[in-house]
């Protein structure tokens, strides 16, 4: 299997670069693969209108029915 074109043009490149440079592109390069990565995910997220006030009230009736929670 042969690798995809872009693979093998970006690994020419980075071979000529010098090794600080390639640690520099390394560090850039994951840093931009971990914001791709966030964006995805927070666009697969489902907004909700769950508000701060009824998931309190949640944990209150829960502790009500069983005291062990509230611990």
């Amino acid at each position: 299997m042969q690798p995809n074109p872009t693979i093998r043009e970006i690994t020419t490149l980075v071979s000529q670069l010098s090794e600080t440079d390639q640690a520099a592109l390394l560090k850039a390069l994951k840093a931009q693969v971990l914001l791709l990565q966030t964006r995805r995910l927070d666009q697969s997220v489902k907004p909700n209108q769950v508000e701060m006030e009824q998931i309190v009230e949640v944990v209150r009736k829960v502790r009500q029915i069983r005291p062990d929670a509230a611990a």
